[in-house]
C-alpha cells in the first residue's frame, strides 16, 4: 500500500477502522453518565434524610446520612475506576456539568435561604430546594446518554 495514495478500498477500511474507534470511546464516555447520576442521586438521598428529621438531633439521620455519603462515594470511586476512555467532549461535559451543578446550587439554595423558604421545621421545603439543585447534573447525564 502506498501511503500517500491508497486504493479506495483501503481507505474505505481505514474510514471504517476510524469510526469503529471513534464508537468504541464514545461507549467509553457512558459511564459518565452514571457519575452524574450518582452524584445527583446521593444528593437527593441525604436531603430525603434531611427533610424527614427537619429540627436535626436524630442518630437516625445523621446514620442514614453518613451511611448515604459513604455509599455514594463509594459507588462514584467504583465507577469512576471503571473508566477506561474519554472522549474531550464528554470530559469537557462532565466538567462543566458539575461546575454548572455548583453554582446553580448555590444560587438556588441563596435564593431559597435569602427568600424565607427555608425556615426552620420546614424539611420539604429543603428537598424541594435540592430537587432543583440537580437539574444540571440530570440534564448533563441525559445528554452524555443521547450522544452517539
Amino acid at each position: 500500500m502506498n501511503a500517500a495514495n491508497p486504493s479506495p478500498e483501503q481507505a474505505q477500511a481505514a474510514l471504517a477502522e476510524a469510526a469503529a474507534r471513534a464508537a468504541g470511546v464514545r461507549r467509553a464516555d457512558r459511564p459518565l453518565r452514571n457519575l452524574l447520576f450518582a452524584v445527583a442521586g446521593t444528593w437527593l438521598a441525604a436531603a430525603a434524610v434531611i427533610s424527614l428529621f427537619p429540627r436535626g438531633g436524630s442518630l437516625v439521620a445523621d446514620v442514614s446520612i453518613a451511611a448515604i455519603m459513604l455509599a455514594g462515594i463509594g459507588g462514584i470511586v467504583f465507577i469512576g475506576t471503571r473508566v477506561k476512555a474519554l472522549s474531550r467532549w464528554a470530559l469537557g461535559w462532565f466538567a462543566v456539568s458539575i461546575i454548572g451543578f455548583c453554582v446553580w446550587s448555590g444560587l438556588v439554595d441563596g435564593v431559597s435561604l435569602w427568600s424565607g423558604f427555608w425556615a426552620s421545621r420546614q424539611g420539604s421545603h429543603f428537598l424541594i430546594t435540592v430537587s432543583v439543585d440537580v437539574i444540571p447534573l440530570v440534564i448533563a447525564g441525559w445528554l452524555v446518554g443521547r450522544r452517539r
